[in-house]
């Protein structure tokens, strides 16, 4: 009768060394299989959990300017609801030019009016130029556009030297508000 069991002797050496062999294997085994996903998926999760934080922030800070803006538009309503009746940007800057001393000095005053789409509100636009003024004269006058209550601000300035008298300015400004 032949035996199909083979007859190996090892020494307690060799033997140690297999299971040593197997413990290696049954470790790389455990790493491979169960430490280094849980430690991929934790990484994973952290990262998850750092990108929706950042996004709960942004979402705030963007709540915090819609609410700014929500009440800035309402502010607004309420100045435009405020004006007096008929009132025009024309004959504002018109009325404040003569205020300031500056209405002989007013070279032209273009009036226009832009529509804007899906909105009930109008933007008026007035182009003026005034011819041989001083600085003074021209920050009294922006100052008065400025801080009037009627939402007018100015969107374009151009500032030129005249060669007639010493400190003596051109201005081409265009001021503009918007209209119910």
């Amino acid at each position: 009768m032949i035996s199909l069991k083979p007859k190996l002797k090892l020494s307690g050496r060799e033997i140690r060394m297999i299971w040593a062999a197997g413990g290696v294997l049954v470790l790389i085994a455990a790493l491979q299989f169960a430490v280094i996903p849980a430690v991929s998926q934790s990484i994973y999760l952290e990262r998850q959990i750092a990108l929706k934080k950042k996004r709960v922030l942004e979402t705030r800070l963007l709540e915090a300017r819609y609410r700014e803006i929500d009440r800035k538009a309402l502010d607004a309503k309420m100045k435009l609801n405020k004006r007096p009746r008929g009132f025009t940007l024309f004959s504002f800057l018109d009325a404040l030019a003569g205020k300031t001393g500056l209405k002989s000095a007013i070279v032209y005053m273009k009036p226009n009016r832009l529509e804007r789409k899906n909105s009930r509100y109008k933007i008026s636009i007035v182009e003026m130029k005034m011819s041989g003024i001083n600085m003074k004269q021209l920050v009294r006058y922006l100052y008065g556009v400025e801080t009037s209550r009627n939402l007018i601000h100015i969107k374009k300035i151009a500032v030129t030297k005249t060669g007639k008298t010493k400190g003596a300015i051109d201005v081409v400004l265009q001021a503009e508000t918007l209209e119910i």
